[in-house]
């Protein structure tokens, strides 16, 4: 059946009496998206490992936002996660110890560990420093002094039996001279000595070497002895000290035994260190009001000091609830993070201080969202995330071993961090297949797909709610009021974008970017709102950014550089229909397609295939169509022809089978001798029955036809024949439905085969008789005929 549409079905009008704006049931949640937001929500509430979200869809359609504002809502509501730092661990200096505190805990023990530090450079040169101190030491000194006094008094009296005096070096050796004629006499006096009163003075000698070494023996316990009671009482003092100010920070974190074991570690290792804090000002003449300063450590002692530090990678003490972290950079060091490192004198050099956390320590107990091109582009970022999620660990380490000079340098080995994350990836199908494909872990750790759609039902719900949603993004980002009958603008657009007149687009970006430049526009002229003129401005302005290739096909068609006839007839020549895409934008031109017969067992060949320009799809609705013309003509003897093909002037490939009934008519024109009105341009797919299928960007390839015909001057008899099917799918721009409306241009909604030959070649197409063959002078009739003689020919040969 053939029908002539009415201008009123030639697109969605959103400006009449029939569209009302409720702004009572505007809202802010995710609209037109009922399963997408289902499965989103249910992967958010799965707390079992793998349970990974992948979320696909077209781009523009606000899934990170969404993603995010549902991994929010529900963050909000869980427990915070702890901070994470790290500190030195004194048994292995190169694993630095990593320690989790609640939340908000980890700043205040590393403002603890400072303040102790800080006390303790105070408190223990004052403590060694004190009058007390040095009392007891100087007691102890003249104790232990007083006891070698009386060894060295015993070790004289005894050396007296043998003629020895005893003598003491000025570094406590002891030495023995003899005694002449009760005188002790030096080397050289005893060299004048008659070999008699030497002999005899040697004869003692041995027995006082005896008396020396036991002597010597008892003042070396003596001294160890002092030393043992300093020490103790230097032990006792820090041990004090470091206690009185060490307990409170103790008692604070008693519930932590990770905490505790570490403040356990660090009380031995400042006792064991205890004259880092020691200033020993051998000149005394250091400023008092200095040596009370933190700083007045001894020389290296400050950066020694720093080993008590705290490295707070992870803060969470302003946060509520759960981190939700949107990245768009996923490099390895962004992921698990860094240990950083610096140039001294030639070297480099790192410790537990310089170690960045990454966003798997931050998003810790919470919720990571990336997009899948960010992360398969970005070097190891898939493989290091993956094994993140399949370990539930995160190690920080180069990829490479740091080198300066040609020389290798060994850095730290951080604790491994346990981690708990949700990860959502958004992205498009192609790589959820890509990966699907290629991973076989990723099922495994992805185990929800929520897919948005990209577009809804034109419903009064919906109507109201993207409304709701134009609304409060003008008020959110600072733009003009808009007016109603700009926001029924705003619908009609958004019908195109879906490009069917009973759906919307849920692709919000792209309708934000035409409000922000219908504000932008509306301010130039210094508007106070946002009207519908200014709409329609931003809408035409953004096509006319980028339609350069479109207006350079119009141009080669308008200088007949690209020959397409807007008039007359032709035999075996039509005028296709085709829709190119360049970027983000999509536009439709006719294109001449003609066909040749000839006697022959050849067949029919299509053109394209032979050059290699076809595709698959093309090659299939050539299939289709070789099918409906065997079944149309061949019942009583074969299809015996040879048929050229061809779309002319096309360099760029063609592929798909929405041709496949303009391929048909020109054959069939060829066959019969039949001419096609050449005013009509066709679009539509079929099957070997001969039925019109639906095909894509309808819209596109009647305007593409429609500006053609409008450039050389419009007769009131072009237009175009589309699918009945596609009747649904048009959303045609509105010069084109008021030229439809003045007769100036014709759109035919078409079923069959023969409804396209009746409207093209101007006759009947032909019914079948009952005894074969068609009705006399249809175009079926002409040819089968023409056939026949084919057949004919061919088997004369």
């Amino acid at each position: 059946m053939i029908r002539e549409l009415d201008y009123k079905e030639l697109k969605k009008f959103c400006r009449n009496k029939d569209i009302v704006i409720d702004e009572s049931k505007y809202t802010n949640h995710l609209i037109g998206q009922p399963s997408g937001a289902e499965a989103l929500e249910f992967g958010l509430n799965v707390k079992s490992k793998g349970y990974n979200i992948y979320l696909g869809g077209l781009s523009a359609s606000g899934k990170t936002t969404f993603a995010e504002k549902f991994a929010r809502d529900i963050a909000i509501k869980e427990k915070t996660p702890d901070d994470m730092c790290y500190v030195l661990d004194f048994d292995k200096p190169n694993a630095p110890k990593l320690l989790k505190l609640k939340a908000g805990q980890g700043k205040e023990f590393k403002a603890d560990m400072e303040e102790l530090i800080n006390q303790l450079s105070i408190e223990i040169p004052k403590a060694f420093s004190s009058i007390e101190h040095s009392d007891d030491k100087e007691r102890i000194v003249k104790s232990y002094q007083k006891k070698k006094d009386e060894v060295l008094k015993e070790l004289t009296e005894s050396a007296k039996k043998f003629n020895f005096g005893v003598k003491t070096s000025g570094n406590g050796g002891i030495y023995f001279l003899p005694i002449i004629d009760g005188k002790t006499i030096n080397e050289e006096e005893y060299e004048e000595l008659s070999e008699e009163e030497k002999e005899e003075i040697n004869e003692g000698s041995d027995d006082v070497h005896e008396l020396a070494s036991s002597a010597m023996k008892q003042i070396r316990e003596l001294d160890k002895r002092a030393n043992t009671e300093i020490e103790n009482m230097d032990y006792n003092i820090g041990l004090f000290t470091v206690g009185h100010y060490l307990s409170p920070i103790q008692n604070k974190y008693i519930e932590n035994d990770n905490v505790s074991q570490y403040l356990l570690k660090v009380k031995e290792d400042i006792l064991d260190n205890i004259d880092l804090f020691i200033d020993d000002d051998e000149d005394g003449n250091e400023d008092p009001l200095s040596a009370m300063m933190p700083w007045n450590l001894k020389k290296n002692s400050k950066e020694i000091l720093e080993k008590y530090s705290v490295n707070l990678i992870v803060d969470n003490s302003k946060l509520n609830g759960a981190p939700v972290i949107v990245d768009y950079n996923p490099a390895y060091a962004n992921l698990v993070g860094e240990v950083e490192y610096e140039n001294e004198n030639g070297n480099l050099t790192t410790d537990f201080m310089k170690i960045k956390a990454g966003l798997l320590h931050k998003a810790n107990g919470g919720y990571l969202i990336f997009h899948a091109s960010d992360l398969l582009t970005n070097a190891f970022a898939w493989d290091t995330l993956k094994r993140a999620l399949i370990t539930n660990k995160v190690t920080i380490e180069p990829l490479k071993e740091y080198q300066f000079g040609g020389i290798t340098v060994a850095g730290i080995q951080p604790e491994a961090a346990e981690i708990n994350v949700k990860v959502i990836i958004v992205g498009s199908m192609y790589y959820y297949e890509l990966l699907k494909e290629y991973d076989d872990d990723f099922l495994k750790l992805f185990k929800i797909c929520a897919l948005f759609d990209y577009e809804m039902d034109f419903s009064e719900e919906n109507i109201n709610a993207m409304l709701g949603f134009v609304k409060g993004y003008c008020i959110n980002n600072n733009l003009l009021p808009i007016e109603k009958r700009a926001m029924c603008e705003l619908l009609e657009h958004s019908v195109r974008i879906a490009e069917r007149q009973d759906k919307l687009t849920t692709r919000f970006g792209l309708i934000c970017d035409v409000l922000s430049e219908a504000d932008a526009w509306a301010r130039l002229e210094n508007a106070e709102s946002i009207t519908d003129e200014y709409i329609i401005k931003a809408v035409n302005k953004r096509m006319e950014r980028v339609n350069i290739y479109a207006k350079k096909y119009s141009k080669m068609i308008s200088d007949n550089e690209i020959m397409i006839d807007t008039q007359g007839e032709e035999v075996g020549q039509i005028n296709g229909l085709c829709v190119m895409e360049m970027g983000d934008y999509t536009f439709g031109m006719p294109t001449r397609i003609t066909a040749s017969t000839y006697t022959g067992k050849a067949g029919i060949v299509n053109i394209e295939k032979e050059a290699e320009m076809s595709g698959s799809i093309h090659d299939k609705g050539m299939q289709v169509l070789i099918g409906y013309l065997g079944g149309k003509y061949a019942q009583k003897y074969p299809l015996t022809l040879s048929c050229r093909v061809c779309f002319e002037q096309s360099y760029n490939g063609v592929d798909g089978d929405s041709a496949s009934s303009t391929e048909t008519y020109a054959i069939i024109s060829s066959l019969s001798g039949c001419p096609i009105n050449q005013q009509l341009a066709v679009t539509g797919s079929m099957n070997q029955k001969g039925d019109i299928q639906p095909i894509g960007g309808v819209t596109y390839k009647i305007e593409g036809f429609f500006d053609v015909c409008k450039e050389r001057g419009l007769t009131g008899s072009q237009g175009c024949i589309i699918p009945a099917s596609n009747v649904k799918d048009l959303v045609l721009k509105d010069e084109v439905v008021e030229a439809v409306k003045e007769g100036k241009f014709h759109i035919y909604a078409i079923e069959t085969i023969d409804d396209g030959i009746e409207l093209l070649m101007g006759r009947k197409a032909g019914k079948k008789l009952s005894g074969g063959g068609y009705s006399k002078d249809s175009v079926h009739y002409l040819a089968a005929n023409k056939l026949k003689s084919y057949y004919k020919l061919v088997s004369e040969v």
